[in-house]
């Protein structure tokens, strides 16, 4: 519950504004009341937001800012463009590809900034849809990961913005996180070859066992990528996989509405702690159609179950630590998800912006102390 207090998880509603009203519709929505830092001067919806400076924000002598324009920009290549060119002043939260932010942090103008992301540790991983008989094997399952090389893709789609994922949680959840028992799927295409062997899966006249749909999210450009990769991985042991890509909202209904897919790519927000954003993906309860980023895999084990709803209340902390051990040793035996990369967060920002990130919840704490080189 402690963690899950700042203004990220439990955003506070004015009750005398939304009491008794329809939240999804309130004209307030888009012209907010709040005690931050800044107010809303003006809002051009789908392109800009322009804040001013709060004159009666509680904490005296900020924000030290005047004035902050938000602008959308939906596609990646321009926003870094934008802050090269000197047209916008900084990009937050991985928003330009991660070779752009890596490029931009080797030149003497811009500064790259990987702080502010403990609250909010993101991981690339893959559902496998368990209701497809064929991923419902999980011999297959193991086949699939001993084919795919996770550091590849961390080093050459995230350019090492990471680390390769090893357990349904990321490495940043330190006080959880443990390899110790927890089974591994090195690269290896004969032990994948002789396991889609074993589980009755021979190759045919054309070199092909079976197919597959693979949907990589649609937002960035990291998933898709790596969808790419994996493809060709995969036709190395004779699964012929199409990369289906889609915009948002169809992509969101193929995969969580309609169960329309066998493997989807994407990347996620896993939590500060495992019971407020991982266990959604292995949770029974969590098995919602209609309700995005659930357990999309369709996995169903009591002992997981279990596990996680006593972790949920437990006060004891070395208790806790174990139960979440034993949930990492088991969802990787079982694998209904294979992560691929502990994404290192990154903010990418012009070297005469100062303090953008000065607490855990990084740039979505207010910028109340940012402030601009003149």
């Amino acid at each position: 519950m402690m963690r899950a207090l700042d203004s990220r998880e439990s955003p506070i509603l004015p009750a005398h504004i939304y009491e008794g009203t329809d939240i999804q519709a309130n004209p307030a929505n888009t012209n907010p009341v709040g005690t931050g830092p800044f107010k809303l001067a003006e809002y051009e919806v789908g392109s800009y937001i322009v804040m001013e400076k709060n004159p009666d924000y509680w904490d005296t002598g900020f924000p030290l800012l005047d004035q902050i324009v938000i602008q959308f920009v939906p596609d990646a290549a321009t926003r870094a463009a934008m802050l090269e060119s000197g047209q916008a002043d900084a990009v937050f939260l991985n928003m330009i590809p991660a070779q752009e932010i890596v490029r931009l942090n080797a030149l003497p103008d811009f500064e790259m900034d990987t702080r502010g992301f403990e609250a909010m540790p993101s991981a690339q991983q893959m559902d496998f849809n368990l209701d497809n008989p064929i991923l419902a094997n999980v011999t297959v399952r193991h086949a699939i990961a001993h084919a795919i090389d996770p550091e590849w893709i961390t080093q050459n789609v995230w350019y090492g913005l990471g680390t390769a994922g090893k357990t349904p949680l990321h490495v940043d959840q330190r006080e959880y996180y443990t390899t110790e028992g927890v089974p591994e799927y090195p690269y290896d295409l004969d032990r994948a070859n002789a396991l889609l062997d074993e589980a009755g899966h021979p190759r045919g006249a054309d070199g092909m066992r079976f197919s597959l749909m693979l949907d990589p999210s649609p937002w960035g450009t990291e998933s898709i990528t790596a969808a790419a990769y994996v493809r060709e991985q995969l036709r190395q042991v004779g699964i012929d996989v199409t990369v289906r890509t889609q915009d948002f909202g169809v992509f969101v209904t193929t995969v969580w509405t309609d169960r329309a897919h066998d493997l989807v790519l994407y990347t996620v927000n896993l939590g500060v702690d495992p019971t407020i954003g991982t266990q959604r993906f292995y949770w029974s309860q969590s098995y919602l159609p209609g309700s995005a980023f659930t357990n999309g895999a369709h996995y169903m084990n009591p002992e997981v179950d279990a596990l996680l709803e006593a972790a949920q209340i437990e006060t004891n902390a070395e208790a806790r630590r174990e139960q979440y051990a034993e949930f990492q040793r088991i969802v990787m035996r079982d694998l209904p998800v294979m992560p691929i990369t502990n994404i290192a967060g990154a903010n990418i920002a012009n070297v005469k912006v100062h303090d953008h990130t000065v607490d855990a919840l990084g740039v979505l704490s207010g910028f109340s102390r940012l402030w601009i080189d003149a």
